[in-house]
């Protein structure tokens, strides 16, 4: 059985995402980590299935931001700290954070045969495509950047994608996950948020009697899912030796995406903060600003 084709997949994400317009619940001022150049506050929103999230923002005191960035973290890492995010304002930039709701981190989380929408992945997508739209309310004049790191990455590409390739302009990604679920498998033992899938394959189906189906449910919230949608740049970053999301899972991401892509692959780095990844994405964004 093949995976979900391209229609039907975004057939799926344009129902799943129809109700999708986050509600700002409140702001509160960090003080401790606002300056005379930056203000930083919490940003409580709630959700389409009524649940209030948060998410670290950072804008400047003085101008007008150049661009807004959706920085989305990893699994298994909490948000990047409000100091590491102040790096965006020396670009012009404000930043928007979320923090992702609790999941146990298992890509089979809520699998039932021929049911996508059971998901939990679809749940954390649809938060990532809804902080992205909360990102274009607060800042509705000025274009969106995404920064995502390992399932950050991918769940921002694929809700980007899910959102008819509007929901972002520029992206800057690294070690992106979710990604060709089957071909991890197929090469052994996966790990991360895929080890679930080892899980699933000894506990619920020792004899793989139900494979063709599951892969088939998981490609929608691949990270590929979408991503002939978005015709906007991008950085993409491979790290050589990543056991989690390895580097012939993410060629099939990058080999789906629309628009130009700058594929930086570190040939000696494992799954990991790169940080040279850190600094080609610095430059990238600044060389797209002043184009």
């Amino acid at each position: 059985m093949a995976d979900a084709s391209f229609e039907e997949i975004a057939s799926f994400w344009k129902g799943q995402l129809s109700g999708a317009v986050p509600e700002l619940v409140s702001t509160e001022p960090e003080p401790a980590f606002s300056t005379a150049s930056g203000k930083a506050q919490t940003v409580f929103w709630k959700a389409e299935d009524g649940q209030v999230l948060k998410a670290r923002m950072l804008e400047s005191a003085r101008i007008s931001p150049l661009a807004v960035v959706c920085a989305f973290h990893d699994a298994g890492r909490p948000v990047r700290g409000w100091h590491h995010l102040g790096r965006w304002l020396a670009l012009g930039c404000a930043v928007l954070s979320p923090e992702r709701r609790f999941w146990s981190e298992d890509v089979c989380e809520g699998y039932v045969a021929g049911a996508p929408a059971s998901l939990a992945l679809v749940r954390q997508e649809k938060d990532t495509a809804e902080a992205m739209l909360l990102a274009r309310r607060l800042f509705p004049s000025v274009p969106l950047i995404v920064y995502g790191e390992g399932l950050g990455a991918g769940l921002g590409v694929a809700a980007a994608g899910a959102l008819e390739g509007k929901g972002a302009d520029l992206f800057c990604i690294l070690n992106p996950l979710p990604c060709a679920l089957r071909r991890v498998w197929e090469k052994g033992m996966p790990e991360g948020i895929a080890s679930g899938l080892t899980r699933y394959f000894r506990e619920k189906d020792s004899l793989a009697k139900t494979s063709d189906d599951l892969f088939r449910t998981l490609s929608y919230v691949q990270a590929e899912a979408c991503a002939p949608a978005i015709g906007a740049p991008v950085l993409f970053g491979t790290s050589g030796l990543d056991p989690v999301t390895p580097p012939e899972a993410q060629d099939v991401l990058a080999s789906a995406l629309s628009g130009p892509v700058t594929r930086n692959v570190y040939p000696r780095w494992a799954h990991e903060r790169v940080n040279a990844f850190e600094d080609a994405t610095f430059s990238f964004v600044s060389s797209w600003l002043m184009s």
